[in-house]
């Protein structure tokens, strides 16, 4: 079984994230494993005010991915776009990450190869914007996961390591917890799954972005940090995950890979931007025609619809999703 480590690593608001923002791929590349980081473009601009080149050192050992230009800071793209038709959509999201990808871009040296959306707030907009910049691959995107869409190879996301650093115990025995949970789903048949963690809450007790909650508009400057844990914690949660990196190192039957690697065993049959151009005829990606969609179509407002905090209670995001819907004749199986 193949299995990708992914990491959204956004939080440039609290302090001491930066010592998890360095722990992770120091870590990793210490156990000879390759992640994938879902970078947030205004945390890099925080390595760079802050000359933590050791951070941007470390984390350039591994694969380099997008994460948006601002995370949550307002408005989403889902806020946004919520208005506009497709095309003018797609011209709202390039302007608003422009500099992002220009950032992520010149930091690396390279062109990220995935993205991952913040939250529950993708958008087509946003998806058909990354394929037509070249990236590859959109992580967490469940409502069409492990599918080509929108010109873009989907990646689910499986298992949250987040969930086991609340509660103080014997580290030994919540990695067996871990494995046990990959290993059953293994068994279940899946071929290639994705671990993932936020950085940050390695060290913090919750996520930096509740004071935006309720569509709250806050400059970075006024958001309040997060609680920390006790280091007690952080120190079992740094031995913790290390020891379910070394188990999986062990096991002959799980194959470490990057996002990278899972688009090439899947490109053959790939259905990116350009194929869709080609299919329709039509000259950019905003004029791509919008369909009736079948039964499927009930998936697409999934996220939505259980709600993201960030929103404000009475945004329902229904023409984002209509638009999702309509695009649905872009799914094409791996």
């Amino acid at each position: 079984m193949d299995i990708i480590i992914s990491f959204d690593i956004e939080d440039f608001i609290t302090p001491r994230a930066l010592e998890a923002q360095l722990f992770w791929p120091t870590m990793l590349s210490r156990n000879n494993v390759r992640g994938s980081f879902q970078i947030v473009a205004e945390l890099v601009r925080k390595w760079q005010r802050e000359r933590r080149q050791d951070i941007i050192d470390a984390v350039a050992q591994h694969e380099i991915a997008y994460h948006t230009n601002y995370h949550s800071l307002h408005p989403e793209h889902p806020e946004g776009v919520e208005d506009l038709n497709l095309a003018d959509g797609l011209e709202w999201i390039r302007q608003r990450e422009a500099s992002g990808l220009e950032c992520v871009r010149d930091c690396f040296g390279v062109n990220p190869i995935a993205y991952t959306p913040s939250g529950d707030s993708w958008t087509p907009a946003m998806l058909l914007h990354m394929a037509e910049e070249g990236i590859k691959v959109a992580t967490d995107v469940g409502f069409v996961a492990n599918n080509w869409y929108c010109g873009m190879l989907m990646k689910s996301y499986d298992l949250c390591l987040d969930t086991y650093m609340n509660e103080l115990g014997d580290p030994e025995a919540i990695s067996d917890q871990i494995i046990e949970k990959i290993n059953a789903m293994k068994n279940n048949g899946q071929s290639t799954i994705t671990i993932y963690s936020h950085p940050c809450r390695l060290v913090t007790d919750d996520f930096w972005d509740g004071p935006l909650y309720d569509g709250k508009d806050l400059p970075p400057e006024e958001i309040t940090p997060p609680p920390l844990r006790s280091e007690e914690q952080i120190e079992q949660n740094k031995a913790m995950v290390e020891l379910v990196i070394q188990k999986i190192n062990k096991d002959p039957e799980w194959n470490w890979i990057d996002c990278a690697q899972h688009y090439e065993k899947h490109a053959a049959n790939k259905r990116d931007a350009a194929a869709l151009l080609e299919e329709t005829g039509v000259a950019s990606l905003g004029e791509l025609p919008l369909k009736e969609a079948g039964d499927e179509s009930q998936y697409v407002g999934r996220r939505f619809k259980r709600g993201w905090p960030l929103y404000e209670k009475s945004f329902t995001g229904e023409k984002v999703i209509d638009q999702g819907r309509r695009l649905l004749w872009t799914v094409q199986g791996l």
